[in-house]
């Protein structure tokens, strides 16, 4: 990437003198989000604007991977795991002023259920064991499961379990109200996006002004903000964006990692795909290390599986398919595909990173004489096109909770609503999922997702690529912002300094 010293267009002085002030936190993206109703996103921009406007019963303590209390203040659990009993917090309004209580929890989640389901569609791989809410008293609410889910807990730090105020579906047009530290303000879709500071925050002064998510869909233009301090904040999305800033005395970086993976999913409904050795061909071609040196220098570590190493349950036995063009020509020449083949690999467009990836993958094929036709599209037209079985190979990622079930089971089982973008079908790895989210106790769980790991290797559905650390470039003067381990900045505690 070049260094960038653009003249600044006049629309980009009008949108900063706007917006700008010491109050303020000006955050640029190149992906708009899709929606602001929890349940209903699916995608990551939606979702990290979502996490500053709810709020759930559980959430994570700061810099870990803890569960705490937020919105609930203790909980109970009964009957081998299938009866939640959740004290709820007193004193806690929405931000239009409606109370916080039992009620609200219940027409929540009861919005998220039954006939409303399929509108949901994050919502209903999360909560598809929920059998009944029921309203104990004002400040307590239990939630009564089909049958023993041991990652429940855990399901509920997802934006997707946000509570809602009553209110919000009074018509036709969902308004985006909860308890959160910010509060919704305005939304001119492409261009950008405003919360605005809970003056009644329930939990501590919030003290910025405002959050503004403003969009600039070419990845270099969206630096030039920075740059030229007319935005606050960014995602690092490669190595090139890393080395722009890298030396810049007026910013700084945040670092975390993040529970993500990145990989090469192929369709195994599809010719040859369909057939487990071309599928480890692949594998076989793709240097993990060199990419990692090569497009992400260190803000990313290589992926044996698909959960990161630093999450329970990780195989640590598992040897990855090493890169190896001989073996890869060896798999080929078995079912008389020496002459190669044409296929399809899709990919997000603004994506800098997964377009080197795709670059290069093209050019390791070329020694299998295989042509890779690259499909580069945005992120929803693409999602779109995928979830209709429409690609070959897709480059993607999942970003999940701290479970490994909320990796294993909504990627890679058959549902209609699950991210299934293999068309992947294991009887036995079913099997092993569903023993895993049917026991309580944690060491009987690691050695199933263990072994559900080895099928999953043994199978190649894909080829898990890289767990990203999320990486934030921000101004030096804001201070105390952070990302949770979904990999979604947090504004509350934010200050921009003198």
């Amino acid at each position: 990437m070049k260094k960038i010293f653009f003249i600044i267009p006049f629309c980009i002085l009008l949108f900063f003198n706007l917006y700008s002030s010491k109050d303020n936190i000006i955050y640029v993206r190149t992906i708009d989000s899709t929606y602001i109703e929890p349940g209903k996103a699916v995608d990551f921009y939606s979702d990290e604007v979502i996490s500053n406007i709810f709020e759930g019963l559980v959430r994570f303590k700061k810099g870990t991977l803890i569960i705490e209390a937020c919105l609930a203040t203790s909980w109970e659990v009964n009957d081998n795991g299938k009866r939640w009993t959740f004290k709820l917090r007193k004193g806690v309004k929405f931000h239009n002023g409606e109370i916080f209580d039992a009620r609200a929890v219940k027409k929540s989640f009861k919005k998220r259920m039954g006939k409303y389901r399929s509108e949901y569609k994050k919502s209903e791989h999360l909560f598809s064991s929920l059998k009944d809410i029921k309203v104990i008293n004002r400040h307590t609410v239990e939630i009564v499961l089909n049958k023993t889910y041991a990652p429940f807990l855990s399901t509920l730090t997802d934006t997707a379990a946000s509570i809602i105020a009553p209110s919000c579906y009074n018509n036709s047009h969902f308004k985006p109200i909860g308890t959160g530290p910010f509060k919704f303000e305005k939304w001119e879709k492409g261009k950008f996006l405003i919360i605005k500071r809970n003056e009644f925050y329930w939990d501590g002064k919030v003290e910025l002004s405002k959050v503004i998510f403003k969009i600039v869909k070419n990845p270099y233009t969206k630096f030039l903000y920075i740059k030229n301090n007319m935005a606050d904040v960014s995602k690092i999305r490669s190595a090139k964006e890393y080395d722009e800033f890298k030396g810049d005395k007026e910013v700084k970086f945040l670092l975390s990692p993040s529970c993500s993976v990145h990989y090469l999913a192929f369709n195994t409904k599809k010719e040859p795909f369909n057939k487990v050795e071309i599928r480890r061909a692949f594998c076989h071609l793709i240097d993990k290390k060199m990419l990692i040196r090569h497009v992400f220098q260190n803000l990313a570590i290589p992926a044996v599986t698909l959960i990161p190493q630093h999450l329970f349950g990780f195989n640590k036995k598992i040897v990855d398919y090493d890169y190896n063009i001989e073996k890869a020509k060896e798999l080929l020449k078995k079912f008389g595909l020496v002459k190669g083949f044409k296929c399809s690999l899709f990919y997000e467009k603004t994506n800098i990173a997964l377009n080197k990836i795709a670059n290069i993958l093209k050019e390791k094929a070329k020694a299998l004489n295989i042509v890779i036709k690259k499909i580069a599209l945005p992120l929803n037209e693409m999602i779109k096109r995928v979830n209709t079985g429409q690609h070959d190979m897709v480059l993607i990622g999942w970003v999940a909770g701290p479970d490994p079930d909320i990796f294993f089971h909504p990627t890679l089982t058959i549902r209609k609503e699950n991210k299934n973008r293999f068309y992947y079908d294991n009887p036995e790895y079913i099997l092993t999922l569903k023993k895993a989210r049917e026991t309580l106790q944690k060491e009987k769980r690691i050695k199933l997702y263990e072994r559900a790991q080895e099928i999953i290797h043994d199978d190649a559905p894909w080829n898990p690529l890289f767990h990203l650390k999320s990486i934030i470039v921000c101004n030096k003067k804001v201070r105390n912002l952070y990302i949770n381990p979904n990999g979604y900045l947090i504004f509350k505690n934010a200050i921009k300094a003198e």
